[in-house]
């Protein structure tokens, strides 16, 4: 199983914060990688954009709560994710859209 990163393209007042979107596959032999890549971004803050992940363990869970204790990090996951439900059983911290993620990371 793997992931991949992709920059989702921040808009002109971002204040420096930086979004990513996470594809592929998350799982325990992947976790810790996952971890130290957002960490190398998330300087001054780190939107993560969950929505378009194909499968997401318990171990990715865990390593985004850890990630949101730690680092100034939004999470977005939409309406129509697969791991949404998941994430609202372990009531994870979550915004529905990358709107609403920039906003709260660059008040007006």
């Amino acid at each position: 199983m793997s992931f991949q990163l992709r920059p989702v393209g921040p808009p002109a007042d971002s204040g420096g914060t930086v979004a990513v979107a996470i594809y592929g596959d998350v799982d325990a032999a992947n976790a810790a990688d996952l971890s130290n890549a957002l960490r190398e971004l998330a300087s001054p803050a780190l939107i993560v954009d969950l929505s378009p992940v194909d499968y997401f363990d318990s171990a990715g869970f865990a390593m985004i709560n850890r990630l949101l204790d730690e680092d100034p990090v939004v999470v977005v996951i939409s309406p129509g994710s697969l791991i949404r439900p998941a994430a609202e059983l372990i009531n994870l911290p979550f915004l529905d859209s990358l709107a609403e993620a920039r906003t709260s990371t660059n008040p007006a």
